[in-house]
């Protein structure tokens, strides 16, 4: 059962799949941030980083950087991607603790939607 503030949630998950599933290829990847991997389990699409999630206790020396080299490496066709603050606090948004990454993202994708 569903109430109506997990209806449009539930409704907004289901679009996400649809788009990714019938815009990808099975062997293609996509990378779902910060912490959006189950998109990848729902799209049977694999993911191109070694990261699952990318939050600030992920992000050390480095790691933007691995990130970047998949990408490049990999060249996913999309990325799921929401500058959203983790546990609503404004250092824990994602253009703030990764912002290497962001802005990797910013010049290299466009939005769809």
């Amino acid at each position: 059962m569903y109430s109506p503030r997990t209806q449009g949630l539930r409704d907004q998950v289901h679009e996400v799949v649809r788009f990714i599933s019938s815009r990808t290829r099975e062997s293609d990847s996509f990378l779902a941030l910060p912490c959006f991997s189950f998109f990848n389990y729902a799209c049977q699409r694999s993911n191109p980083s070694y990261y699952l999630w990318i939050t600030p206790e992920v992000v050390r020396a480095g790691v933007e950087d691995r990130v970047i080299t998949e990408l490049e490496s990999k060249k996913p066709p999309y990325i799921i991607a929401m500058d959203l603050q983790i546990d609503g606090m404004e250092s824990r948004r994602f253009s703030n603790y990764a912002p290497q990454l962001n802005q990797y993202l910013s010049n290299q994708y466009v939005p769809v939607r």
